[in-house]
């Protein structure tokens, strides 16, 4: 499946997410040529921020680096 960065982050905003671009996309962003592979974001660490976040990535059909897909149960843990 072929990454939609634009959709990941049209997702994280329909989910109400307040989140920033941060990495190689913002650094576009400010008119500057730079290669990048992915798109980082930063969120709050808040249990409400990750509960939307999962929302977001459930409606993605997204999987974890081990290939679990990421579901509505799943439990994001403390950053903290």
């Amino acid at each position: 499946m072929r990454r939609d960065d634009g959709a990941i982050l049209a997702h994280l905003n329909n989910a109400g997410v307040d989140f920033v671009v941060i990495g190689g996309w913002a650094v576009i962003a400010h008119g500057y040529v730079r290669a990048t592979r992915d798109v980082d974001v930063l969120v709050a660490d808040a249990p409400a921020v990750r509960r939307q976040v999962t929302e977001a990535l459930t409606a993605l059909a997204a999987t974890r680096l081990g290939g679990t897909v990421v579901t509505a149960g799943l439990v994001m843990p403390d950053q903290g």
